[in-house]
């Protein structure tokens, strides 16, 4: 049997933590607009912060209920499913802001 690796995206992203000696910290506001910090989850893929934010989640991994690798689901269930599988996980992300992007702008008139 496959294992398969399941995140859902219930919340944005706010803050990026890294490891310390004595735990997880979480950056400080400079530290978040430092030049050199890469960017933000949600500035890669902004439709997909805007579903999480305003509509419902998302689901990345296999599951016995899907096909799909990626998925966003609301409260009536699935809205958009992505393909079986994806190179990479970067595809399978921007497959996803792409998708849910058409979907925000053909149901809900967002750009």
């Amino acid at each position: 049997m496959a294992q398969a690796l399941r995140l859902e995206f219930h919340l944005s992203w706010c803050a990026v933590a890294r490891r310390k000696e004595h735990g997880t910290r979480f950056l400080s506001r400079a530290e978040k607009e430092s030049p050199n910090r890469a960017e933000s989850v949600d500035a890669v893929y902004p439709h997909r912060a805007r579903w999480v934010d305003a509509y419902g989640w998302v689901e990345i991994g296999h599951d016995e209920g899907s096909r799909s690798f990626v998925r966003t689901l609301d409260d009536g269930g699935t809205v958009w499913e992505g393909e079986a599988r994806y190179p990479t996980l970067a595809a399978a992300l921007a497959a996803l802001d792409a998708g849910i992007g058409q979907w925000l702008h053909g149901e809900m008139d967002e750009e």
